[in-house]
């Protein structure tokens, strides 16, 4: 098991090592079906961050998935189910909150092109 001290450090090491810039590690990133914004990106990788706290699942396991080409298993996993299943609610309520962006989108765009259309 690794820490998330010792992750950090291993994510800097392999950013180095392979040169990538950040926008290299997101369009990695999205290949694999994962996003995380630029400033998170930049707060993992910024001088002494390995003493800050990252959420594993959300912030450094896709990371580690593109430096390391690996899931790292760390000795500070959910320490509970209930943590397990408030996480897991937390991320059906953003996926519910984009869903309903993503149609609100459509409908205007569909209410334009009746509207284009009638004329």
């Amino acid at each position: 098991m690794t820490t998330t001290k010792e992750l950090i450090i291993q994510l800097k090491e392999a950013r180095k090592q392979k040169g990538l810039s950040f926008d290299k590690i997101l369009d990695l990133m999205k290949q694999n079906g994962d996003y995380l914004s630029k400033s998170t990106l930049s707060r993992v990788f910024a001088k002494g961050s390995e003493d800050k706290s990252f959420r594993y699942e959300e912030t450094l396991r896709p990371i580690a998935k593109v430096l390391l080409d690996e899931t790292i298993s760390i000795s500070a996993p959910i320490e509970s189910e209930m943590d397990n299943i408030a996480f897991l609610n937390h991320q059906v309520e953003v996926k519910d909150r984009r869903i309903d962006l993503l149609l609100s989108a459509n409908v205007k765009l569909l209410d334009q092109l009746l509207y284009l259309c009638k004329r």
